[in-house]
């Protein structure tokens, strides 16, 4: 799993999480002389996006401009929807896919199993 953090702009900070979810499909194939492995894993998603601080930069009420709580909430699903939308294009799912196959090649290295990953659309 990959995490990152960064500001957007003086009205967030966000923490996302980014890995696989478990319960896509994927395939593993398994060559037992000599031991290989072969992995067609998901494609890596965003799975949480947390806002960790929230600064209202203006947020006037007054006659002319009543700002409501649905207001407010239109606000914050907005930056959560930019802060997702910038994880995205930051490399965070190319870092998730990297973080998980150096992992299970390091598992794969402790019994001597050579390993390759595929495509996902390759595993099917």
């Amino acid at each position: 799993m990959a995490a990152t953090s960064f500001s957007t702009g003086a009205a967030g900070a966000f923490t996302v999480k980014a890995g696989f979810d478990l319960q896509d499909e994927f395939v593993l194939t398994v060559i037992p002389k000599p031991l290989h492995v072969s992995a067609a894993l998901p494609p890596p998603k965003v799975l949480s996006v947390q806002m960790d601080t929230f600064l209202v930069v203006r947020d006037e009420s007054g006659w002319w401009n009543k700002i409501s709580g649905q207001d407010r909430q239109n606000a914050v699903n907005e930056l959560r929807k930019k802060a997702r939308a910038k994880a995205e294009s930051s490399g965070i799912l190319e870092d998730a896919r990297a973080d998980a196959e150096a992992s299970l090649r390091k598992i794969a290295g402790w019994s001597k199993t050579t390993m390759e990953f595929l495509p996902p659309a390759a595993g099917r």
